[in-house]
């Protein structure tokens, strides 16, 4: 069969579910907040007391938080496929890496994404904020997108390209494009909400990607009433941001990518810092982190105004929210920047469901969600088959606290190796995120063979900072050997996808 027909099953569903939405009986609409390198651990209901995060607290007081939520790919793209396709990387793209050879304006992926499946269940379809998917939105199933058309991240004088569906037509082909100079996703909030009024007498799907806390942070980068909000004396450290002499992590030249938007491009290369390059005197690792506190109030303020604009528009009862990132940051953990690593800072995202009138307030300690769960959990919430291909797992029974957690109450991740930074990752990595364990593998620079069958293992309730990997002595614990073995026959069973000129991709 043909890999971008939908299953007899998930025909039948959709012409069912809309059957049924007759009278007053509407279906759920669907937003999916998908924020930027945000970890959990600088959010007020993931225990920490002093970023201020009213929003998503309460997101999270009137829907399902998961303590344990992963992303499945730790780095941009593939996680964003992770979360449309319900699929990993490897399956739906292909590659488990980011920016590179793979994806151009004009291909898709091969089996239909979620928005697509909710397209044919009647719905309209909006994505609106960062993309950085490598693939035209309109190709993937949207009716409607706003997005920034070049990948470089800035705030300020950003170029964005508005666009409508007009039958076959791409977005590439119409639309219009305009340089914002104002904040973009205080722009990109503005266009969701008016997303939301425009379709609120009809069920609709906001793909709604929120950009910061990514890099660029401090001051010049968000809106000046961030600056300052919070000091380097009041942020939170955790314990494994020092060096064996017990002074903080740091490295300058991560410290200058975070804070001026064009550092990175400049300066890959080896090319010389320019004048006002120079960081601000005193500043470390405190400093840093103090700008990325202030970055995540910036998200939970733009999360507010959705809120907002679900309740003016009388439809957030009826609404499914899923808020969650594409991974998280590492600052400094460990004496690394950025993603990529399996690291809990890189790997841990928020991981919160909130549908008034389909499930009530829980939290879930016993589950690990992942971003692959999205696309099959939205669906049978919203009373549509789950298609085969989404190797995700649905989480309404425990959303509806019919279970603690199911079968697999687990999460494979993949992260690639690294290069070209000031900090290399020489091999990628793959491995298992349990409720209270991680087990790790090393595997070739192909990403696909397998060099170290047990590289990280650590018992997380015990050592929740990852300073103690026993891997050297996994022999001596039982839980190591069934997480080898079950990693293991995830990676042999799970296919790649095999990327050819004459294959569509993302």
């Amino acid at each position: 069969m043909n890999r971008r027909e939908f299953t007899s099953s998930s025909a039948l569903g959709a012409a069912a579910f809309m059957a049924g939405c007759s009278g007053e009986t509407r279906p759920p609409n669907v937003v999916v907040c998908l924020t930027d390198q945000l970890r959990p651990f600088e959010i007020g209901c993931y225990g920490n007391p002093i970023v201020r995060t009213p929003h998503v607290d309460r997101l999270a007081a009137q829907g399902c938080r998961f303590e344990v939520g992963v992303t499945n790919s730790p780095v941009c793209s593939p996680a964003r496929g992770n979360v449309l396709s319900g699929q990993y990387a490897r399956t739906c793209a292909g590659s488990i890496r980011n920016v590179g050879s793979i994806g151009t304006t004009r291909t898709r992926l091969l089996d239909p994404t979620l928005p697509e499946i909710l397209s044919s269940a009647g719905y309209d379809t909006g994505h609106v904020g960062k993309w950085h998917a490598h693939v035209d939105p309109f190709l993937l199933g949207f009716d409607y997108a706003y997005y920034p058309v070049e990948i470089p991240h800035r705030y300020y004088g950003r170029a964005m390209r508005e666009a409508v569906r007009d039958g076959d037509r791409l977005s590439a082909d119409t639309g219009t494009e305009t340089v914002v100079d104002s904040f973009m996703p205080q722009a990109a909030s503005d266009k969701a909400r008016e997303y939301i009024r425009a379709n609120r007498d009809r069920p609709f799907f906001l793909n709604y990607w929120v950009s910061p806390p990514h890099m660029p942070i401090g001051p010049g980068n968000l809106p000046e009433r961030y600056d300052g909000m919070y000091s380097r004396e009041e942020v939170l450290l955790r314990d494994n941001v020092y060096d064996q002499d017990g002074t903080l992590f740091r490295d300058d030249w991560w410290f200058k990518v975070y804070t001026k938007w064009d550092y990175f491009w400049r300066t890959r290369g080896g090319a010389p810092d320019a004048p006002g390059d120079a960081l601000p005197e005193g500043f470390d690792l405190r400093d840093l982190i103090a700008h990325y506190c202030a970055a995540v109030t910036c998200t939970d303020d733009l999360i507010g105004e959705l809120l907002a604009a679900l309740e003016e528009n009388g439809i957030a009862d009826n609404t499914i929210i899923v808020l969650t990132a594409d991974h998280g940051e590492l600052l400094g953990n460990h004496g690394t920047f950025n993603k990529d690593r399996l690291y809990e800072e890189a790997i841990r995202v928020p991981m919160i469901y909130r549908y008034p009138n389909g499930f009530g307030p829980s939290v879930n300690t016993s589950q690990v969600a992942s971003n692959i769960d999205i696309a099959p959990t939205i669906l049978e919430a919203c009373g549509l088959a789950i298609p085969s291909h989404m190797q995700g797992q649905s989480l309404t029974p425990v959303l509806g606290a019919e279970r603690a957690s199911l079968e697999r109450d687990y999460a494979f991740i993949e992260a690639a190796g690294y290069q070209g930074v000031s900090y290399a990752m020489p091999y990628s990595m793959m491995g298992i995120r349990t409720p209270t364990h991680k087990y790790g593998i090393e595997v070739e620079e192909d990403d696909r063979t397998i060099r170290n069958d047990c590289a990280v293992f650590h018992d997380l309730r015990s050592d929740p900072y990852e300073l103690d990997n026993l891997a050297s002595h996994a022999e001596q614990f039982p839980e190591a050997a069934r997480l080898r073995d079950t990693l293991v026959d995830w990676h042999r069973a799970t296919p790649w996808l095999e990327v050819r000129d004459e294959l569509p991709h993302l």
